[in-house]
């Protein structure tokens, strides 16, 4: 008897106990709640556990396509308790969902098994407005360090650094007043942000649910701009610590900056930019993106990731960002 050939039947044959097809009803409409007619999903489910010890593969794919009514059904068969869904359609931003199916503990061998046999799935496309070039930076990579451990310091968004003397910036769009103590174990980092002109300041918004694009599509100009507000702060004493993030993960800020005035005081321009959240400063300036409209007096918001003006150099340095 072959005894290679054996295991591998019976492996196969345990990993079918562990199969279970999910009939879905997927519905996908835009903010409106129009059908979104155009819409293809791509479906994924991760390989069974009991995969790695035959020839399978670690992923399987499978593409659907809406009807007339933005609706698809069918039986999507799931080697695990989890389905990637990413939804696309012509002039609206992608949307990600990672899905966890209800289980009712494992299968043989690990397998998980599915206690629902049915999933309605409802997906929201965000348009596609008016997306422009906008200079864009990514947080993560490299972070801004914080000048020295106590200061005010002005922050150019064009250039992503400091002003001179303490960068290579030439515009302060708001500046930063820190200070960082440290005293054996016991640490603490405070932050102000301010703004030199009347009418700049900025407020703060919760992130759309959208995976692709979480911002307003254009800033408030009607709304309080803030020009004065504690940004963050961190203390530790001992093994007891607080933290107060005014912009946290689920948050993103709206700035208007670089304002001018006539000779009556009224406003005449001004440029506005939003920074996503989370933003914490501990020896280091750091958010998650943030995009700068070039554009005097265009309160629009939408980034076109494909047209950042950022220079080849500094887009393999500090990456495009988000829309």
């Amino acid at each position: 008897m072959n005894m290679e050939k054996h295991t591998t039947g019976f492996c196969v044959a345990l990993i079918a106990l562990s199969v279970h097809a999910v009939n879905l009803n997927i519905y996908v409409v835009d903010e409106a709640g129009h059908p979104v007619t155009n819409a293809v999903l791509e479906l994924a489910t991760e390989a069974d556990r009991m995969g790695r010890l035959v020839d399978s593969p670690r992923m399987r794919y499978e593409t659907w396509s809406v009807d007339e009514g933005g609706h698809v059904k069918g039986n999507f068969t799931c080697y695990s308790s989890f389905m990637h869904m990413t939804t696309k359609a012509p002039g609206f931003y992608d949307e990600y969902e990672r899905i966890k199916f209800k289980t009712d503990g494992d299968s043989f061998f690990f397998g998980a098994h599915i206690a629902e046999k049915r999933r309605d799935i409802k997906v929201v496309l965000r348009r596609k407005v008016n997306p422009i070039p906008m200079w864009s930076y990514s947080g993560g990579w490299p972070e801004v360090k914080m000048p020295s451990t106590k200061g005010r310091f002005g922050f150019d968004m064009v250039e992503r650094d400091w002003v001179a003397p303490h960068g290579n910036g030439h515009v302060a769009d708001f500046f930063i007043e820190y200070e960082e103590l440290i005293e054996g174990e016991n640490k603490s980092y405070s932050a102000t942000i301010d703004f030199p002109n009347k009418y700049d300041g900025a407020y703060k918004k919760r992130k759309h649910a959208s995976y692709s694009f979480k911002s307003d599509y254009r800033a408030d100009e009607a709304v309080c701009y803030k020009q004065r507000f504690s940004l963050y702060s961190f203390k530790k004493s001992g093994l007891e610590y607080s933290v107060d993030s005014f912009v946290t993960k689920d948050e993103y800020l709206v700035l208007r900056t670089r304002s001018r005035v006539d000779a009556e005081g009224n406003l005449l321009g001004a440029h506005y930019s939003k920074i996503y959240g989370p933003i914490y400063t501990a020896k280091r300036f750091s958010f998650r993106t943030f995009v700068f409209n070039p554009n005097e007096n265009d309160t629009n918001l939408e980034f076109d990731p494909e047209r950042n003006l950022l220079s080849k150099r500094k887009k393999r340095q500090m990456g495009g960002g988000e829309p």
